[in-house]
């Protein structure tokens, strides 16, 4: 026979603070992490994959970008392993390039919004040498952001950034498991540090836009609601080519074109929500989006268009207060009229009047007044007809002067309290609002063009107000059914004309209210925008040249960003890409010549002579050389070096 013996071999106390006592709980600690290895036959899980990091440097601010690589952004939030699904990122500051995760800052987190905010888990604690129980990490349904505008020095209380300095920078990705069982329910990948240096841009380098603008996009054909933003990241790979964003047929899929080069970048792209969840394409964060269903909320949503019957201007039309705000989607300015549109009582607004948004489908509708007859039934009581002074109309969508794509919609009344028995005010009061209301009227879409009509021979046929409607029960086929579950639905629910100045009367024949929904995008409909590539001029690049410095100066012993005495220098900047350095003491003697010959625009000189040996505490002259631009410039540096100690000579 064979048998296999796992054998667990856990050692804890070789940490500073924990006593013998202590020491046990460590144990106790790292047993449950060990049996959870053992269970899962060893077979771990592991953090979600690491994020893929863009660090782009400008001046006095550093950008922090993981979203340009969707294939990675994919493999990192699809990221579920053993119950561990992905959770957000961190963002860390750290003090030099080695530093450990104990010595960084965060900064930030990002996290996936799904009620899952700081999660809290055990840790040993070596301040107190216990296992204690603790928040590992700092989630606050923030949402999920994939890049970070920083322009302060986190680690050094909140100071603006400086020119030419070293930071350190690293992101993280950390699941999560809300098995209460789960030891750690936690796991972050090992942080992996980025040194970046801010600097002013290149001499004679000119970005046409900051990072975080927004780029200028413009609705170039169709008529939808949507739009499109762009918020730039990364100002140094802006294209210059022109680019289009275009719909298929749903409009609910969308395609973004490199016009320019003919070369589609994204494609079949389904976020239309306006969240953070969007790529960085060639150093723009574009955002499309689609209306939410609705009307519109920008005071041309719903609005008087006539007062019995004669036009109102546009100051009339431009909206107002009500008695009762939030309860009320509509007012009308006419002096005359005292009535207003609620959505239905209590303090639904919108949501209860847009009960089914989805059915609205960017359509426009009017309440047209006149003297009838026009019926209504009280399809979800009763079934009996009544009288209703108005038309509802739906008018299409976007062609409200087009008579021929109107259709006339039926009316369902339903009782909303008890004594209000029919669509005419009682001049009782409604409870919701103190003033006569009437009761609510729902806007059903009917079978076909003539639906209406139909609907009104039908109503007569039945004797008209008073009379019950044939329902489905009466075997009824022509579709305008009394069931609430019919096969037609209504875009428009829990309407209530109300009047405020307590005269229980409704707005006289002839006035219009037009009620204008969002629309949705459609193939019709393109956006368009034009990325500006940064410009370089040689003309400004001799001018820019004259501000080149070098730091620290005087240079007084050390340096801070120097890590050990064998490390000693100071830095040019703002320097072309081609520049040739050399320093002379007092004497006029060449102490250094330095051949500069990269895209940066920093260069150093490490204190010493051109034999390699540190140069002596005094003044000295540095002249230098660009002869891409035939200019020249002359700077002077003082060094006070520290005591020297030669270990070669």
């Amino acid at each position: 026979d064979t048998q296999e013996v796992v054998v667990a071999e856990i050692v804890a106390g070789a940490i500073p603070g924990t006593d013998r006592l202590s020491a046990i709980g460590l144990l106790k600690f790292y047993d449950q992490q060990a049996q959870l290895a053992y269970d899962n036959f060893f077979d771990l899980p592991t953090p979600p994959p690491a994020p893929e990091i863009n660090a782009i440097e400008l001046d006095q601010t550093i950008v922090l970008d993981w979203g340009e690589n969707m294939n990675a952004v994919n493999e990192t939030e699809s990221s579920d392993t053993k119950g561990y699904k992905f959770q957000g990122y961190n963002v860390y500051q750290l003090p030099s390039a080695s530093a450990t995760i104990s010595e960084a800052k965060r900064i930030a987190t990002y996290d996936i919004n799904d009620g899952i905010g700081k999660i809290e888990d055990k840790f040993f604690d070596a301040a107190t040498g216990v296992v204690a129980v603790g928040v590992r990490q700092f989630g606050n349904d923030t949402g999920i952001k994939r890049y970070l505008n920083i322009k302060t020095d986190e680690l050094n209380g909140g100071t603006p950034l400086i020119n030419g300095i070293k930071y350190y920078y690293a992101v993280t990705s950390y699941n999560f498991n809300p098995d209460p069982n789960a030891v750690p329910n936690n796991l972050e990948n090992p942080i992996k540090i980025l040194t970046v240096v801010p600097h002013s841009p290149d001499p004679g380098v000119r970005y046409q836009y900051a990072s975080g603008d927004s780029i200028a996009v413009s609705h170039s054909a169709g008529i939808s609601d949507g739009a499109v933003v762009g918020i730039v990241v990364d100002p140094t790979r802006l294209t210059g080519d022109d680019y289009k964003v275009t719909f298929d047929s749903s409009g609910t899929k969308w395609t973004l074109t490199d016009a320019t080069a003919g070369k589609v970048l994204l494609a079949n792209q389904t976020n239309l929500s306006g969240d953070e969840n969007y790529s960085t394409i060639d150093g723009i964060f574009l955002k499309v989006m689609g209306p939410q269903p609705g009307f519109k909320d920008d005071g041309g949503g719903i609005v008087e268009l006539n007062y019995a019957g004669t036009p109102l201007t546009a100051d009339e039309m431009d909206g107002a207060g009500t008695p009762y705000g939030g309860n009320s989607v509509w007012h009308s300015l006419n002096s005359n009229s005292t009535y207003y549109l609620s959505a239905g009582g209590g303090d639904g607004d919108f949501d209860r009047m847009l009960r089914y948004p989805e059915y609205l489908k960017g359509r426009d509708f009017e309440i047209r007044f006149t003297d009838g007859p026009n019926y209504g039934v009280k399809a979800f009581t009763n079934d009996s007809i009544v009288s209703v002074p108005f038309e509802i109309w739906d008018i299409g969508s976007g062609t409200p002067d087009d008579k021929s794509d109107d259709k006339r919609m039926i009316p369902f009344v339903y009782e909303n309290v008890a004594g209000f028995n029919s669509i005419q005010f009682s001049g009782d009061v409604d409870p919701y609002y103190g003033f006569p209301a009437s009761d609510w009227v729902y806007w059903m879409d009917p079978e076909g063009t003539d639906g209406y009509d139909k609907f009104a021979q039908a109503c007569q046929q039945a004797g008209g107000a008073g009379g019950l409607y044939p329902s489905a029960s009466d075997g009824s086929t022509d579709g305008y059914w009394a069931n609430f579950h019919g096969s037609f639905v209504y875009p428009i629910g829990r309407m209530i004309f109300c009047d405020y100045d307590a005269n229980g009367q409704f707005p006289p024949s002839g006035t219009v209210i037009r009620m204008v929904g969002n629309k949705p995008n459609t193939s019709a409909d393109q956006f368009t925008f034009t990325s500006p590539a940064p410009s370089a001029d040689k003309t400004l690049a001799v001018d820019d040249v004259k501000s080149i410095k070098v730091f620290p100066n005087p240079y007084y012993g050390v340096n801070s960003e120097e890590l050990n005495k064998y490390n000693r220098f100071v830095t040019f900047s703002h320097l072309p890409a081609k520049a040739k350095i050399r320093i002379f003491n007092l004497a006029g003697i060449l102490v250094k010549t330095i051949d500069k010959n990269n895209n940066t625009q920093f260069e150093r000189w490490d204190l010493a002579n051109q034999s390699g040996l540190p140069v002596a505490s005094g003044l000295y002259i540095a002249y230098i050389e660009m002869p891409d631009l035939g200019a020249t410039k002359i700077l002077k540096i003082a060094v006070i070096q520290e005591e020297q100690i030669l270990d070669r000579f």
